[in-house]
């Protein structure tokens, strides 16, 4: 695309967004947004890199959160979803964008950083569960670290399976 005819894609769908925009709050701003304008991939995708573009990752953050509304299932919207809010300062909403991510998709990516929000924020189920779908195979260290989280929650049984199953491996 050329750069002239970007930029008056972009003005055109900033005028737009704010012939629905009410208010200058960005949180507002993306609400307003939802209810007026049903989801359309071009328009939240371009407005999401917009957002990015002009260094404003708490709107695409919010607008990734309307996206995934309406798109549960959409891999792409969870993956943005998950990356905004981190750079927006979320790490809860991170990481439960991150875990869906890794439990459906099984890419390395959202696993290491779903594991890696999960250690931070001493989220103790969610660690849980990861090292007992991607985490236990023959890693001493995080068998170690799952028998601490067994232990933290409160489930010694899980533990001692877990102990008993790497037995002498």
């Amino acid at each position: 695309m050329k750069p002239v005819l970007l930029v008056m894609v972009i003005a055109s769908l900033a005028a737009l967004l704010l012939s629905h925009v009410t208010t200058c709050r960005a949180e507002e701003a993306v609400i307003a947004l939802g209810p007026r304008v049903p989801y359309d991939p071009e328009l939240f995708s371009l407005s999401y890199d917009v957002f990015l573009a002009n260094s404003n990752p708490v709107e695409a953050f919010l607008l990734a959160e309307k996206a995934v509304a309406a798109r549960p299932g959409d891999y792409a919207w969870r993956l943005r979803a998950a990356q905004s809010a981190e750079w927006s300062g979320n790490a809860a909403r991170a990481l439960e964008h991150w875990f869906f991510l890794a439990q459906k998709s099984h890419q390395q990516d959202a696993v290491d950083h779903a594991f890696r929000l999960a250690r931070d924020l001493g989220d103790g189920s969610r660690l849980k569960l990861l090292l007992e779908e991607h985490g236990l195979k023959d890693n001493p260290g995080l068998l170690r670290e799952y028998v601490t989280v067994c232990e933290t929650a409160g489930a010694p049984d899980d533990a001692i399976a877990a102990l008993e199953r790497h037995r002498g491996g």
